[in-house]
């Protein structure tokens, strides 16, 4: 057992940003949607990591309106599932 750290983009904000309440199992209420948490530190609180759809990695030559338009829609339904504006964030995942 030991500490693993990876790295992802989404398209989100941290927790303590959105309408979280904490009333209820939060990762996997976002999970069920698509949503994954990530925690900046190893034994983060909730209140301290980030949530968001994941966004592939994609070389700078791949960008495209196709590409554009799919951050656009992640970041619509994560303001509508969450209920505050969503950043193009690159994080660490540590766990």
């Amino acid at each position: 057992m030991g500490i693993d750290i990876d790295g992802k983009m989404i398209i989100g904000a941290k927790c303590r940003d959105t309408k979280y309440e904490g009333d209820y199992d939060f990762i996997g209420w976002a999970n069920e949607r698509g949503l994954e948490v990530l925690s900046p530190w190893f034994d983060a609180d909730i209140l301290d990591c980030y949530v968001g759809f994941v966004v592939r990695d994609i070389q700078v030559s791949g960008i495209d309106e196709r590409w554009m338009d799919s951050l656009i829609d992640k970041s619509m339904e994560f303001e509508k599932l969450l209920g505050c504006e969503a950043s193009l964030l690159g994080l660490q995942n540590v766990t």
